[in-house]
């Protein structure tokens, strides 16, 4: 069987954990990390604010160039590895102020 994990992989302990439990159990396992469209947003190594406000953006809405190019990627890589099943890691962080 084969298994797609979706996810940005920046921590062990989620989509990590996932893909090295699956492949210990002896499933054919596959990755797909959009870290990478993000270039430095992510991880807050970008001094541009213009930049900055362009993926911010995109990130919040789910709408724009960044998010066209992951959604084509990825549904290119499936064409490519045609997994039995795809699991979506995404974690949404919420913050209110008190």
């Amino acid at each position: 069987m084969k298994i797609l994990i979706v996810g940005d992989f920046r921590s062990e302990i989620y989509e990590k954990a996932f893909y090295k439990s699956f492949k210990k159990l002896g499933y054919e396992i596959y990755q797909f990390s959009w870290v990478k469209y993000y270039k430095g947003y992510l991880n807050n190594s970008n001094n541009n604010v213009i930049k900055s406000i362009y993926y911010k953006i995109q990130n919040k809405f789910l709408f724009g160039p960044v998010i066209y190019k992951i959604n084509k990627d990825l549904l290119s890589f499936c064409k490519k590895i045609e997994p039995n099943l795809i699991l979506v890691y995404v974690v949404y962080v919420y913050f209110q102020e008190l």
